[in-house]
């Protein structure tokens, strides 16, 4: 009799020791369906803490990480400023509903970053790896709208963005709102609202959710009979 269980097991063992450039390459279906369906199961495999942390605290960066890889120490500058402790990867609180990709991202920028790329190559294959793995996927395409996190390509979609334009938007990130725009050099009141049309800011739908909440609140209180 053959025991299909342990074959597999060995099976994806092996597959995800390959180096990133083999494994992209497998059918879509195959490796790369696990892989982004299973990836909180292969970060508490590799004995990773995820925890979310106060917006305000990270949303220069939106998540980072300090790990343990292969035997390597990976993880990027912004770690020192941070203070994160080994193998532990930060998210921003406000992304909890994006947990699944940005929780792929980093993952991916952490394999990469073993296989020797620098911080920011790691980074540019990861945004590649989640295209291959999530694009027609509506939540994931609404995150890659968010002003913040937007990557250069999208920003190029849009009508009157130019590469130049789109580094001055990313340089001067973070935005608390997305009014803040317009005070990025080049973006009049055409572009913004170009831009307005097809971006959005976590921070202000934040405080949206906020004010909405309130508001129930209130309208729960004054709907409560004391007769």
């Amino acid at each position: 009799m053959v025991h299909v269980a342990p074959l597999l097991f060995k099976s994806l063992t092996y597959i995800t020791s390959l180096p990133s450039s083999i494994i992209l390459k497998t059918p879509k279906g195959s490796f790369y369906w696990w892989a982004k369906t299973n990836v909180k199961e292969e970060i508490a495999k590799l004995g990773y803490r995820v925890k979310y942390v106060p917006h305000e605290l990270i949303k220069e960066y939106n998540a980072c990480y300090r790990v343990v890889y292969q035997g390597k120490l990976i993880y990027p500058p912004a770690a020192d400023k941070l203070g994160i402790p080994l193998n532990e990867i930060w998210i921003s609180e406000l992304l909890r509903s994006y947990e699944r990709y940005v929780l792929f991202h980093e993952l991916r920028e952490i394999k990469h970053r073993a296989e020797g790329c620098s911080v920011e190559e790691a980074h540019k294959k990861a945004l590649e790896d989640e295209k291959r793995a999530f694009a027609g996927d509506p939540l994931w395409e609404r995150m890659n709208h968010e002003i913040n996190l937007a990557p250069e390509d999208v920003l190029l979609g849009v009508k009157g963005i130019g590469k130049v334009l789109a580094w001055r938007i990313i340089r001067n990130r973070p935005y608390g709102s997305i009014e803040e725009l317009q005070k990025v050099r080049g973006i009049g009141k055409k572009r913004f609202k170009e831009l307005r049309e097809h971006f959005w800011c976590l921070e202000e739908r934040d405080i949206e959710n906020s004010e909405k909440e309130e508001g129930q609140s209130r309208n729960q209180h004054r709907s409560v009979n004391f007769s």
